[in-house]
């Protein structure tokens, strides 16, 4: 069989049909020329990105019957859009993006952390360099199904990488790999207690996502705010927290007596006043 090169290409604004913002859009070419997957970012970056959203993963096969997924940059924080990759039968996740400084060694641990909890390759490719407002990190690599870096370039542009991947290897690991095997544990949740587990889903928040997006979106929002722009959310602005007793006491013993052995230890705070609530009272101990 002769060599077999595929190719996976970004389209940062394809057309949107509807004549809204456009997509940000991956699309990989068979050996033949022919698109055989398309998939449109589902989460633009935030607060920056003007795309219009996506809705649906995709896979397609790829050189040799390896099964290929692709995600775009800021995807691949959300560990849902990778686990539908996957679940639609995906063994490579191709991750394209362009991140910047100073998120490199986040993004590097996500990379490895999505391959394993996936039991999938991951290969990424990063922007690497400068341009007017970013600069880029770069260390696009090729991560295995366990998780493991197989190859990574540095941060200066134009590096290429490159790994061997088998099809043997992955399938295989998850046919016969049990405590690591993620996928098959998450839908048979206690078979080593009753034979196949349990395949309901047992997380109150998907289950009222799926039910009830509205509702979902609201109970976010409690937890963060209710608007798109922080500046214009509802509510008090969040208070600091009170200091805690100790850290109370022992401000109060620097402010009213520096001389005191209290005040020698804490010489560097000798010289802060208390804000905020009333100090409280100093507790006493023989020493």
């Amino acid at each position: 069989m002769g060599a077999q090169v595929y190719g996976i290409f970004s389209i940062t604004g394809e057309a949107h049909p509807h004549g809204l913002n456009p997509y940000n859009t991956m699309i990989m070419i068979t050996d033949e020329g022919k698109i055989n997957l398309v998939y449109r970012k589902i989460f633009p970056w935030t607060p920056k990105e003007p795309w219009t959203a996506g809705h649906e993963t995709a896979v397609a096969i790829g050189p040799k019957g390896l099964v290929v997924g692709g995600v775009i940059c800021y995807d691949g924080n959300m560990p849902e859009v990778v686990r539908d990759t996957v679940m639609k039968g995906a063994e490579l996740v191709v991750r394209i993006q362009g991140y910047m400084y100073p998120a490199k060694e986040q993004q590097r641990m996500v990379t490895q952390v999505r391959a394993w909890e996936n039991n999938c390759y991951m290969a990424v490719a990063n922007m690497a360099g400068r341009d007017l407002v970013y600069s880029y990190f770069g260390h696009s690599s090729v991560v295995d199904f366990d998780g493991s870096v197989l190859s990574e370039c540095g941060t200066s542009p134009d590096e290429l990488t490159y790994a061997t991947l088998s099809l043997t290897a992955i399938r295989d690991a998850r046919r016969h790999w049990t405590a690591e095997n993620h996928l098959y544990n998450l839908l048979h949740r206690g078979y080593t207690a009753e034979p196949r587990g349990h395949p309901t889903c047992c997380f109150d928040f998907y289950k009222t996502w799926v039910a009830a997006p509205k509702k979902a979106a609201a109970q976010v929002e409690l937890l963060t705010r209710d608007a798109d722009a922080p500046e214009e959310a509802t509510g008090e602005a969040v208070a600091p927290p009170p200091a805690s007793k100790l850290v109370a006491q022992t401000l109060l013993a620097a402010n009213n007596n520096t001389a005191s052995p209290v005040g020698k230890v804490i010489n560097g705070l000798a010289g802060l006043k208390m804000t905020g609530r009333p100090p409280l009272p100093i507790a006493t101990a023989a020493v």
